[in-house]
C-alpha cells in the first residue's frame, strides 16, 4: 500500500474519531430539543377530542337553527344521537377533514326532504360513526354495526375511488361500510379502535431504526458512528442488493443509500422499495456538484439529499425532521 494511500485512510479514520467527539458534545446540546419534542409530542396526543366533540366542531360551522344545518350545498335536517366515546388512536385534524367530506358528499346524495342521521357508538373495542339517510314518517337506520360489511379504505377505493374522503384514513386502521344497494347509499359507516393507554416515553423504544447502504466501508463506518452516538439504531449494507434484501424484510424508519454503487444504483434501490412501502423515507448520499432533475428523483421515491463531506449536525437534522413527519403523518 502506498504512503500517500495510508495517510489518506488514517486521515478518514481521524475524521472519525472527530466527528464522534463532536457526537457526544453535540448530543447533549440537542437532547433538551428532543426531550422537549417528546412532550410536546405526548401533550398533542393526551390532548385528542372524543369523536363526539369533533362531530359537533364541524356541524356547529355549517348550523343555520337548531337542527338545520347547510351541509352538501342545501340546508339539511340533522339529528344526532351519541353515545359517549372513547378517544380514537390517531390526529384529530385527519378525523375532521374526513368526516366533513365524508358528510358533504352524502349529503349531496340524498334526496331533498331526507332526515340525515349521525349516530356514534362504542361496540366489541371500537368507536362506531354512522351517516344515515331516511324519508319522513319512517325511522332511522339501525346500528349498522350489525349487519354492516366493513373493509380496510385502501380496499374500498380500489373499487369506489369516488369515496375520496377515505384518503384522510387511507393509512389508519379504520374500517368502512356502506349500503351496497343502491348507487345513492342510505348510509356510510366507520369503526374505529378504542385509543390504548400511552406509555411512559422511552428512548429505547422510540429511537429511529435506520439503514445505511454505501459500497464504501468507511462512509458506513462514519454513519454508523454518528448514528450510534445519537442513540439512533442503525444497520449497513456494503451493496444495493443487500441493501434491497433488508429493507424488503425488516422494518426501518429512515434508508441512507449512496448513488453510485456496482450493480444497483441508489436510484435503482429506492424505485424497488417503493413498490412495497410507498411512506418510508430514503435519503440519497451522494458528493458534491452532482444535480438531479427533480422529476428524476421523485419518480426514484427519493425524499432528500445529503451531500458528502456531512458533519453529524446534518445527519441528526435530517432524521429528527423526518421522524417527526413519520409521527404525525
Amino acid at each position: 500500500m502506498s504512503s500517500s494511500v495510508s495517510n489518506e485512510i488514517n486521515s478518514q479514520f481521524q475524521n472519525i474519531i472527530r466527528e464522534a467527539e463532536n457526537a457526544a458534545n453535540y448530543l447533549r446540546d440537542s437532547w433538551g430539543k428532543y426531550t422537549s419534542f417528546v412532550e410536546k409530542s405526548n401533550k398533542v396526543i393526551s390532548q385528542k377530542k372524543h369523536l363526539n366533540e369533533i362531530i359537533n366542531e364541524i356541524l356547529n360551522k355549517s348550523r343555520i337553527s337548531e337542527n338545520l344545518f347547510m351541509v352538501g350545498g342545501r340546508p339539511r335536517e340533522i339529528n344526532c344521537f351519541y353515545e359517549d366515546t372513547d378517544k380514537i388512536d390517531f390526529a384529530d385534524y385527519s378525523i375532521k377533514n374526513f368526516f366533513e367530506e365524508a358528510l358533504n358528499r352524502f349529503a349531496s346524495l340524498a334526496d331533498e326532504d331526507d332526515i340525515i342521521t349521525i349516530s356514534t357508538y362504542i361496540q366489541d373495542g371500537y368507536v362506531f360513526l354512522d351517516i344515515s339517510r331516511h324519508h319522513k314518517n319512517f325511522p332511522p337506520v339501525e346500528h349498522v354495526s350489525s349487519f354492516g360489511d366493513y373493509q380496510r379504505p385502501s380496499e374500498v377505493l380500489k373499487f369506489r375511488p369516488v369515496d375520496t374522503f377515505l384518503n384522510h384514513v387511507y393509512n389508519e386502521t379504520c374500517y368502512y361500510s356502506f349500503d351496497r344497494l343502491s348507487l345513492e347509499p342510505s348510509y356510510l359507516s366507520f369503526k374505529f379502535p378504542i385509543k390504548t393507554k400511552q406509555k411512559a416515553f422511552s428512548l429505547e423504544k422510540t429511537a429511529p431504526k435506520i439503514l445505511a447502504i454505501d459500497d464504501q466501508e468507511i462512509i458506513l463506518d462514519l454513519i454508523s458512528a454518528m448514528c450510534q452516538s445519537s442513540g439512533y439504531h442503525i444497520k449497513t449494507a456494503n451493496s444495493g442488493e443487500k441493501g434491497l434484501r433488508l429493507a424488503l424484510n425488516e422494518p426501518f424508519d429512515i434508508i441512507f443509500t449512496d448513488l453510485a454503487m456496482p450493480g444497483l444504483s441508489g436510484l435503482e434501490l429506492a424505485r424497488e422499495i417503493r413498490k412495497k412501502n410507498l411512506h418510508l423515507p430514503i435519503v440519497l448520499v451522494t458528493g458534491w456538484g452532482m444535480h438531479f432533475d427533480e422529476n428524476q428523483l421523485k419518480n426514484a421515491g427519493i425524499t432528500k439529499i445529503l451531500y458528502k463531506p456531512f458533519r453529524i449536525e446534518q445527519l441528526t437534522d435530517i432524521i429528527t425532521s423526518l421522524s417527526k413527519s413519520r409521527l404525525f403523518s
